[in-house]
This record gives C-alpha cells, sequence and structure tokens, in this order.
C-alpha cells in the first residue's frame, strides 16, 4: 500500500468516526432538550432512561449555567461550517479546470458518502467515509439545534422542531 492510499484510508477513517461522533453528539443535545421539556410518555424505558442520563450529562458539564449558548448555539455555527465546507469541495471538484488537468493532478473526490444521495457497491465502501447527515441537511439540522436550545433554556416543548432529522431509518 502506498503512502497516497494509506492516507486517503487515515482521512476516511478520521472522518467516518468525527461523523458518526458528531451524530452521537447531537443525540445527546436532542434527547437532553427533550427530556428537560418533560417529553417522557410513551417512550420505551431504554430511550426514558437514555434522555435522563443525556440531560445529567449536560447537566453536569454546564452546572446552572444556561447551555444555549455554549453548546447548542455553538454547535449549530459548527454544522452551518461544516455544510459551507462540503458545498466549497463539491465546487472545486466540479470547477472544469481540473478536467484539463493530468489525471494524477486532479484532486481527490470527498471521501465521505451521504446515505440519502449516493449508493456505492460494497467492495468501494473501504474507500469512502460513511455520514447519515447529507448535506442539505445540515443547515435544516443547524436550525433544529438552535431550537433545541431555546427548549432547554425555556423547558418548553411547544418550541421544538417538528421531524427528526437524526433517525435512526436515514442512517
Amino acid at each position: 500500500m502506498g503512502i497516497l492510499e494509506r492516507t486517503h484510508r487515515e482521512t476516511v477513517s478520521v472522518l467516518g468516526t468525527a461523523e458518526a461522533r458528531t451524530r452521537q453528539i447531537l443525540l445527546v443535545l436532542q434527547y437532553a432538550s427533550q427530556k428537560r421539556c418533560g417529553l417522557s410518555c410513551s417512550l420505551n424505558e431504554a430511550i426514558r432512561e437514555k434522555r435522563i442520563k443525556d440531560l445529567a450529562r449536560i447537566q453536569d458539564i454546564l452546572g446552572h449555567r444556561n447551555p444555549r449558548g455554549p453548546v447548542y448555539d455553538i454547535f449549530a455555527t459548527i454544522l452551518r461550517e461544516r455544510s459551507k465546507k462540503r458545498e466549497l469541495w463539491l465546487k472545486r471538484e466540479l470547477d472544469p479546470v481540473f478536467k484539463r488537468m493530468h489525471s494524477g493532478c486532479q484532486p481527490i473526490p470527498f471521501p465521505a458518502i451521504f446515505h440519502d444521495h449516493i449508493k456505492i457497491a460494497a467492495s468501494d465502501d473501504a474507500h469512502f467515509a460513511s455520514s447519515a447527515m447529507p448535506n442539505e441537511h445540515l443547515k435544516e439540522l443547524a436550525s433544529h439545534v438552535e431550537a433545541w436550545g431555546i427548549c432547554y433554556e425555556n423547558q418548553s416543548p411547544g418550541q421544538l422542531p417538528v421531524g427528526d432529522l437524526l433517525d435512526s431509518s436515514r442512517a
């Protein structure tokens, strides 16, 4: 295995880990907000216990400080920045100047796939990191994170966003 291929595989591994960890953090933020708003009816016991633990994690980290600014709003900003970077990467890939270049000089393709869009053969999976967060959902997800922060702060379930962009069926 050459250095370029090894570097590519390491990049894919890091990206895949980062995407999975981001999703885990988002679920913690979502569940903590829902629990603080008192949403626990009609849930199975495992999810109810998870929400209690997630709320406790947020409270342990922040103490009595408001989590909206230091957690929810910052994470929403991070998601918007990630979306912008992905858009710029795609524009770079589509730039016609690269079509005129020798194939060895062209940029590597973005090493991630998003479940709502690209399906690749199982044999190619090692060359791509996997993400259940397609770029077009990142901006909407950032808005949801901000709403979760408002709900956490106000303890108002009526302000929780409708729909679940982190639904496991998307993964």
